[in-house]
């Protein structure tokens, strides 16, 4: 088990979990919902993570923990608009399940998120490249 830093920051939405390490300057959201989403929910998420972050430079990494999700297109364009305003350098997506990896496929393809946006199978992984993105040493 890996150990956890001594300062986090932590918020829960109706979406998911979002947790903030400023020592690493790694955003962790955890998408806890399976049901259908849409810009409601995804501005509540963006609002938590922008006070949790305060401004800071930050990488972030998006754990999907269900086999399924339903952003509405509406959500998923906003998104796309809003990752790349706020001082946030990548995304990493961590999927285990092949029907979510194809929507958030679909998602990097024709929503260009403007920042790089990656999906990796473990958070070990997505931690890796994002602290590259940041510039720091793995």
């Amino acid at each position: 088990m890996r150990d956890l830093p001594e300062s986090i920051l932590c918020l829960s939405t109706t979406l998911s979990d979002i947790s903030y390490v400023p020592d690493t300057q790694l955003l962790y959201n955890v998408v806890k919902s399976e049901e259908p989403f849409g810009i409601k929910e995804i501005a509540e998420n963006f609002e938590k993570e922008l006070m949790l972050v305060n401004g800071d430079k930050h990488a972030q990494i998006i754990t999907f923990t269900s086999g399924f999700i339903s952003p509405s297109r509406e959500a998923r364009e906003y998104s796309a608009m809003m990752l790349s305003k706020i001082n946030r350098t990548s995304v990493a997506f961590v999927v285990e399940h092949l029907p979510v990896r194809l929507i958030l496929n679909s998602f990097i393809i024709f929503n260009k998120p403007g920042i790089p946006t990656r999906m990796f199978s473990t958070v070990e992984q997505a931690e890796r490249w994002s602290l590259q993105q940041l510039g720091k040493d793995c």
